[in-house]
């Protein structure tokens, strides 16, 4: 078995791999690897398993920023459903932190932040 790459979840430390695995980083304490014996602190954990840095690739790419081409409400909707909330005025030119690519819902593409989602209207933002 080759390298496995990671993708983080919402969950800090806690990451997705292409096996369908869910795999936790541990830091801290020396442990051996797994599959070729090094000693390493920072592990990656799958059941009773550890692997070290050499057998696991981490995509650096699912925390992304996008920056707005025109101004409108940026409204945060929490995770569980709930009324319209306030929204924080954008303007254009300002970028925002969001976790890997839109997904399509109807006129807007949904983001992922930290505190929920967000619609942003199609083709007002573009990749940082």
């Amino acid at each position: 078995m080759g390298t496995v790459r990671l993708t983080e979840t919402r969950v800090p430390g806690v990451f997705r791999g292409e096996d369908h695995r869910v795999y936790k980083r541990v830091s801290g304490t020396e442990a051996p690897c797994c599959r070729c014996g090094r000693w390493a602190q920072t592990l990656f954990m799958w059941e009773s398993e550890s692997f070290c840095a050499r057998h696991v690739r981490v995509d650096r790419r699912t925390k992304t920023r996008i920056r707005m081409t025109t101004t409108f409400a940026w409204r945060v909707f929490p995770a569980e459903t709930g009324g319209a909330p306030a929204g924080t005025v954008v303007r254009r030119g300002d970028e925002r932190a969001v976790a890997g690519p839109p997904e399509r819902c109807g006129r807007f593409d949904k983001f992922v932040v930290p505190e929920g989602y967000v619609l942003v209207p199609r083709s007002r933002w573009a990749w940082v």
